[in-house]
């Protein structure tokens, strides 16, 4: 019996130890998990006071960052504005509240992007300029040894007709001879150009224009022509204007037989369809075997000079004259070849260098010169063509 009374009270002993051993959650008795707002409750249900402050201050305050967000804080506000809890909320208003090992991986995040967002910025520039630049300085690399070349071709002409002041080069710098106003007024005509004009067009290479009558070459050597001219017989003129002299123009007259090379620097005199005066050099060309064939003629101008050019179909004459002064006659016997496949006739027409620059008057407005009796302006002769006869025969000049 005595020994009944001892494992008895033994048993009892041991259930009493069970009953008071503490739990997993710090409530009496709750042996089981609980839900994450529970956490750090004590015996009744109860946060503890320490629970909070191992966490304080290592995150940010949501509400607080609302607030800021949807509303500028006022001058002189304090760090916690913005909070409904204020001054003693547990979270941190701001970087320079973040405390221990949240404030380091926010330094660490913030400079993370602003890392990324430096490097976006320089692909997005990257991407967005330098390879158009690329293909711009490319682009220029390729038109300056075009023009290289074409330079080195007429340089030997250029030693010809320098032999008596020992050199002259192919391109003069004659800036110190413009005003400022005939500069700011080339700035001004460069940009209205376009690569179209109702009265104008390219035979060979490229050419912006304007419709008052300025001309810009884009190419090499392009040649222009003045639209729906194609004259047989009777007495011509028109003028142009020169607003550039860095390089060559050839001005004059050709025929639908005309060939060009804006590439090999054949225009305007270089063949046996065309003939031209170049005030550049001082030279006429005309009759083929252009290089071989110049003479000289006339006087070499200089910007804002006026060159008129003058046609006599009925005797197959071709004269200048420069600001007024009659100049002569430049070609005799200049004769109209016929063709079977189209019509054939004179129309003004003139070659450029890269980037020169001049203004043509066909006759819409008063001529400079006082030498033209007998002769009609160029606009006259203009008529309405069809599409096809507006090609002048473009087929010759491919």
């Amino acid at each position: 019996k005595k020994w009944f009374e001892e494992k008895e009270k033994e048993g009892n002993k041991k259930k009493g130890d069970e009953e008071n051993e503490p739990t997993p959650s710090g409530i009496e008795n709750w042996h089981l998990g609980v839900p994450s707002w529970a956490e750090g409750l004590g015996k009744g249900g109860k946060r503890g006071k320490g629970y909070m402050k191992p966490r304080r201050k290592t995150v940010l305050c949501k509400q607080w960052l609302q607030s800021r967000m949807n509303k500028k804080p006022p001058n002189q506000a304090p760090d916690w504005w913005g909070c409904p809890r204020g001054k003693g909320c547990n979270f941190a208003h701001g970087e320079g509240e973040l405390r221990g090992d949240a404030a380091e991986e926010f330094k660490k995040r913030k400079n993370l992007e602003a890392n990324r967002a430096a490097q976006m910025a320089l692909e997005n520039y990257i991407e967005g300029s330098s390879v158009e630049n690329l293909s711009e300085n490319m682009s220029d690399a390729v038109q300056k040894g075009l023009l290289a070349a074409q330079s080195a071709k007429r340089q030997k002409i250029s030693q010809n007709i320098s032999e008596e002041n020992e050199t002259i080069p192919i391109h003069i710098n004659e800036m110190s001879n413009y005003s400022d106003q005939t500069i700011e007024e080339n700035d001004h005509l460069m940009e209205k150009l376009s690569d179209e004009c109702s009265w104008m067009g390219a035979l060979v290479g490229k050419a912006s224009f304007s419709e008052e009558g300025k001309v810009k070459s884009e190419s090499e050597f392009a040649s222009v022509f003045v639209r729906g001219v194609r004259v047989e017989k009777g007495k011509w003129y028109y003028e142009v204007e020169i607003l550039s002299i860095d390089g060559i123009v050839q001005i004059g007259w050709a025929d639908n037989l005309f060939k060009g090379d804006s590439a090999e620097g054949d225009g305007i005199g270089d063949d046996d369809h065309s003939f031209s005066y170049d005030g550049f050099r001082g030279k006429k060309w005309g009759g083929g075997d252009g290089e071989k064939e110049a003479e000289d003629y006339g006087k070499k101008w200089k910007v804002g000079d006026v060159v008129g050019c003058l046609l006599d179909a009925d005797l197959g004459k071709i004269s200048y004259c420069l600001n007024g002064e009659d100049l002569g006659v430049a070609f005799e016997n200049v004769n109209l070849q016929r063709s079977e496949d189209f019509e054939v006739g004179y129309f003004p027409a003139f070659s450029l260098e890269y980037n020169e620059m001049v203004r043509v008057n066909a006759g819409g407005l008063p001529f400079s010169s006082n030498l033209l009796k007998g002769y009609g302006p160029v606009c006259e002769a203009m008529a309405l063509l069809t599409q096809e006869e507006d090609n002048f025969g473009k087929e010759a000049f491919d």
